[in-house]
């Protein structure tokens, strides 16, 4: 699994932006089994490159995965 984020004009696997900018984090399945994967995705949003530290109201909703394979966009967090 790759993930790519995007907000405010920016585009990556890391990015930083001002607070209260908006962030949408897409992410994208590989590998043998990608095609058939079913379940949900949770998208979460951490103050550190470590992912150790969950920003103040950081914590994702879980995304229904509805077409296998296909993992849907995290929604904008701000």
């Amino acid at each position: 699994m790759s993930t790519s984020l995007s907000g405010g004009g920016q585009s990556g696997a890391s990015i930083s932006v001002p607070t209260g900018t908006a962030v949408t984090d897409t992410a994208t399945l590989s590998g043998t089994n990608a095609a058939a994967a079913t379940g949900t995705v949770t998208y979460n949003v951490y103050t550190d490159s470590a992912c150790t530290t969950l920003a103040t109201a950081g914590a994702g909703t879980a995304e229904t995965i509805t077409t296998a394979g296909t993992l849907p966009p995290g929604a904008p967090s701000p």
